[in-house]
């Protein structure tokens, strides 16, 4: 037995007719349905939504569905994604979605000088971490893990902000 329900989206796959199907929970349907649901599916990959007002127009200002499902305010905390646990991001039930930092995200991706987290950086196999000081570049140590590296980032960054906070 399904425990979720299939909403066809607005979006039509490139080069068909078909649209988008997404898959939702049954006790999140009905308010879902109410929505007008879109994908992007070039690079980024994901479901977005709008409100459809009573006149029947629809709303300039788009929301991510998945985040809205696991509660946050889309306006506000953007330290934190939604992340899709079988890899499918057209199934949006509750189970399959974590709440995940940015930082978490980065880590978990196959790694370049590009998606490593800040005060991290990659020389050879191996990762340098490093925080700016007035203008200073201070290093912090080489480390075999991006995710070493991004801790001893955030030790020295936790402790520079607290310096600052006893002046």
């Amino acid at each position: 037995m399904n425990d979720y329900v299939e909403l066809i989206t607005r979006t039509k796959i490139k080069g068909t007719k078909d649209y988008y199907v997404i898959k939702v929970d049954k006790d999140d349907y009905d308010w879902i349905s109410q929505l007008a649901i879109y994908v992007r599916n070039e690079k980024y990959k994901y479901v977005y939504y709008k409100e459809i007002y009573k006149d029947k127009t629809i709303s300039s200002k788009t929301s991510y569905l998945a985040r809205t499902i696991l509660g946050i305010n889309n306006n506000e905390n953007h330290d934190f994604v939604a992340q899709y646990k079988n890899g499918d991001f057209l199934d949006l039930r509750k189970d399959n979605l974590k709440l995940i930092t940015r930082i978490e995200l980065k880590l978990g991706k196959e790694v370049n000088n590009r998606e490593l987290p800040t005060g991290v950086y990659r020389h050879g196999n191996k990762y340098v971490a490093s925080i700016r000081i007035l203008n200073n570049l201070k290093y912090l140590g080489l480390y075999d893990s991006p995710k070493e590296a991004h801790k001893a980032y955030l030790k020295a960054y936790n402790k520079l902000k607290e310096a600052f906070k006893e002046k």
